[in-house]
């Protein structure tokens, strides 16, 4: 496996990573479909492979799936990128906090704000960003 630098976080990813939300929306996905078991043995899989990008989301219903893979990869092995749908700072921060509790992690590698379209949404969601 191949492996880059993430910009400047100081993260280093393999140049594939493994998503958990095809189609997903409502707190499923295809991948969420292959239940518990399912989808954390395809997360295992790919860490064996090199793989250490796993991508998530709050609207994939992914996150415990992600926490029950950990329970056999090391957390400090991969990069874990999630996604929330607020979009001010304060839906934010109480997103980050569930999220760390649904994924068993102290740390999250990478948020993003998912779904964002609008021209101007870096003044639209500043205290998103700030959060």
């Amino acid at each position: 496996m191949e492996y880059i630098n993430f910009g400047n976080t100081g993260l280093t990813v393999s140049r594939l990573s493994i998503g958990t939300g095809t189609h997903g929306w409502a707190h499923r996905s295809e991948q969420t479909a292959l239940g518990l078991e399912g989808l954390s043995t395809l997360l295992q899989q790919a860490y064996e492979l090199g793989i250490n990008f796993w991508d998530t989301a709050d609207q994939y219903g992914s996150h415990k799936h992600i926490a029950h893979a950990l329970k056999t990869v090391p957390r400090d092995k991969v990069v874990i990128a999630t996604k929330t749908n607020s979009h001010s700072g304060r839906a934010v921060a109480r997103d980050v906090d569930r999220f760390l509790r649904e994924l068993h992690t102290d740390v999250l590698d990478v948020v993003l704000l998912h779904c964002v379209s609008s021209e101007n949404w870096p003044q639209r969601q500043a205290g998103a960003m700030e959060a």
